[in-house]
Parts: structure tokens; C-alpha cells; sequence
């Protein structure tokens, strides 16, 4: 992410605030859900992979018997890969999310700029009438995208700043940005970069 913020501002816009999660890991219902999910493939990869190696015997060390145990450790290998992805990856992506994820807010809109596998800019429009809510004091969520999934149903996905240390700060500034885009709230006010 070697650009600068301003690469992606109009003319005029600046920056209120900037920064990146914690890396602290968040236990979401969500993510205790693929967790549980996860512990059957995790176990099941564990038993075949496993057993594969540690089964013994005399008639186990013939060609035969390695080739066997071979096809039984690999046959393992998805479903331990599985296990692994549902239960430890999403906390191993929060612990490495300081380094791969950053946010910024200026005046008029959001940016998160991210770079896992590729890198990408998300910019979020910040409404006038949308919530902005706090959760856990630690995740600041403000823009909403509503659509279908494959099936037609409706999805919701809530979008914002995910564990950052000033939740609040980004909060005020964020009612701020609302106020001065609506003139007839009474909170109207120019949000300070300094709080």
C-alpha cells in the first residue's frame, strides 16, 4: 500500500483520521458456528490421516500395505485441510489483519485498503440517514449493502472499521461527517481530526 490516502480523494476532500485492527482475536457467533462446523472435518482428517500412520502390524510393511496407508493419509489430507480452515483460520486472519488491512475516513466518505492476496480499495459512502453503530467498543459498522444470494434470498452485509482502538473517536467523527452532510440536524458540526 504505498500509495498516499490523498491518491484516492477529489479535490478538496481530506483526511480526519486513519488506522488499522488490533489483531486481537473477536469471537463472533459467526465464527464459534464454523468452528463447530469444523470440528467433525477436523476429527475425521485427524482419524484417517492419523491412523494411516500410526496403524502397525507385520502385514502392514509389505508394498501393499504402505501404498494403502499412502492412499489413506492423502484421502485425510481435505478433510484435516477443512478442519483447520473453518477452526483456526478466520482467528489467524484476525491476528495478521495489522498488516494487511488499513482504514481511513476523511471528510466526505471511508476507505479500507486491504492486501492479502491481491490488493484492493473499498470506498464507502457515508449516508445521511444510515445507522452507524459500535459493537464491543471495538468495531465501528456504518454502510450497509443489502442484495440476493444465489437462491434469491436477501443478504444484508454490514461494512466498517473491524478492532480498532479508537471506536469512539471514529464514532463522533462519523455523526459529525452525517451532521454537516444534512444541514437541518441540530448536531451540525465540523468534525475535529484531532479528538
Amino acid at each position: 500500500m504505498a500509495e498516499c490516502w490523498e491518491d484516492w480523494f477529489e479535490p478538496g476532500e481530506r483526511l480526519v483520521w486513519e488506522g488499522s485492527p488490533e489483531g486481537r482475536w473477536t469471537l463472533t457467533p459467526g465464527l464459534l458456528f464454523l468452528a463447530a462446523f469444523g470440528v467433525p472435518f477436523l476429527a475425521a482428517g485427524l482419524f484417517v490421516s492419523g491412523g494411516a500412520i500410526l496403524v502397525g502390524g507385520p502385514f502392514h510393511f509389505g508394498v501393499v500395505g504402505v501404498l494403502g496407508r499412502f492412499v489413506a493419509f492423502c484421502f485425510g489430507l481435505p478433510f484435516l485441510a477443512a478442519g483447520l480452515g473453518m477452526v483456526a483460520g478466520p482467528l489467524y486472519l484476525q491476528s495478521q489483519a495489522p498488516r494487511h488491512v488499513r482504514y481511513a475516513l476523511s471528510d466526505r466518505r471511508a476507505y479500507v485498503a486491504t492486501s492479502w492476496w491481491n490488493r484492493k480499495m473499498e470506498v464507502l459512502t457515508i449516508s445521511t440517514g444510515a445507522p452507524i453503530e459500535v459493537e464491543d467498543g471495538r468495531s465501528v459498522f456504518f454502510h450497509t449493502l443489502v442484495g440476493r444470494d444465489s437462491d434469491g434470498d436477501r443478504t444484508t452485509t454490514r461494512k466498517g472499521f473491524e478492532n480498532i482502538a479508537d471506536a469512539a473517536v471514529v464514532y463522533r467523527l462519523l455523526r459529525g461527517i452525517q451532521a454537516r452532510k444534512d444541514p437541518s440536524r441540530p448536531e451540525a458540526t465540523e468534525p475535529d481530526p484531532g479528538e
